[in-house]
């Protein structure tokens, strides 16, 4: 299970709610769901499960969710992939399943103010969310609403990252 407290003003504790917590509360959507690992930026999170699975709750004004410009009740699942066609949310109060990384298992993410990188078991290496400074390791300085491969970090096969 995954509980979360503190601030709560953009939905990052996950729970369906915006109020603060002072002491430890649930996050529901995520109760059975085999949580391994629990990241969290400036104002949202991200976790992961043990059979790789990524979720992403909280603020999204940079896209540091991944859940693609889409309304996220339709674009959740790879089967609702063809009704990804809306505008992006600016924040999502409960965890929602990133689309993007189906298929692959992801082992690790690491996340910041308001942009993260994830390492999946083959080796490869996303990133998404802010890159006004380059952050995401892509060449450019374009955001990314959705994970995007690292293609310069296919030469190497990263096992951990972490972000500054």
């Amino acid at each position: 299970d995954v509980y979360g407290w503190g601030q709560n003003a953009y939905g990052q504790i996950g729970d369906g709610f915006k109020e603060g917590w002072i002491i430890p509360n649930l996050s529901p959507v995520l109760r059975g769901k085999n949580i391994t690992m629990v990241s969290a930026g400036a104002e949202h999170s991200i976790a992961i499960s043990k059979e790789g699975a990524v979720f992403a709750w909280g603020r999204n004004h940079n896209g540091q969710l991944g859940l693609s410009d889409a309304a996220y009740a339709d674009c959740v699942h790879p089967e609702l992939q063809n009704n990804c066609q809306g505008d992006r949310k600016s924040e999502a109060i409960w965890p929602s399943g990133v689309a993007r990384l189906w298929g692959e298992h992801v082992l690790q993410v690491s996340s910041m103010w308001d942009h993260n990188l994830a390492v999946t078991r083959s080796g490869n290496t996303y990133a998404w969310g802010n890159n006004e400074m380059g952050q995401l390791g892509t060449g450019d300085t374009t955001g990314r609403n959705v994970p995007t491969k690292i293609k310069d970090a296919e030469s190497y096969r990263f096992i951990l990252v972490a972000v500054v």
